[in-house]
């Protein structure tokens, strides 16, 4: 994306912050880590949700794409659920890796990862429903306004 970029223009993405500030998903992977169940050999494999969760680690990739004045800033609040069952459908039944996680342990591990979320859950609890926190990182960096083909960026031979 930073290669593509205008000269001067500002490049922002956002990521998950750290996992036990974001509600919505960490009922779920806290109730898989608390079992112990791991993915199935048939999954491929894919990357960390919480990889950039890190400011400087999120920082250290826009900067290592070449973008300048980065900044990182969190934005929290707080998402309603009406139910434990509507968080879980919404994950297992609206998401990929984590349903597929999920839906490959055996049954019997499948119900104590739903027991696990239940409890997780529970702390979220209030009159409407669950009240979850939600945070992320809003990463964003700027291209140098003259990048080496000249100040259009376009021009000249490489």
């Amino acid at each position: 994306m930073a290669r593509v970029l205008v000269p001067g223009g500002r490049l922002a993405l956002s990521t998950w912050d750290e996992p036990e500030r974001v509600g919505l998903l960490w009922p779920v992977v806290g109730a898989v880590q608390a079992v112990g169940a791991q993915p199935s050999a048939d999954i491929p494999a894919g990357p960390d949700f919480f990889r950039f969760s890190d400011d400087e680690t999120f920082a250290a990739l826009l900067r290592g794409a070449g973008l300048t004045d980065v900044t990182i800033d969190t934005l929290a609040y707080t998402h309603v659920v009406p139910s434990a069952d509507a968080l879980w459908h919404g994950i297992v039944d609206g998401s990929v890796r984590t349903a597929a996680l999920v839906r490959a342990q055996p049954p019997a591990v499948q119900e104590q990862i739903r027991a696990a979320f239940d409890e997780v859950a529970e702390r979220y609890r209030s009159d409407d429903g669950l009240e979850l926190p939600i945070s992320v990182k809003i990463g964003s960096g700027r291209k140098a306004p003259h990048d080496r083909w000249g100040s259009h960026g376009t021009g000249g031979s490489r």
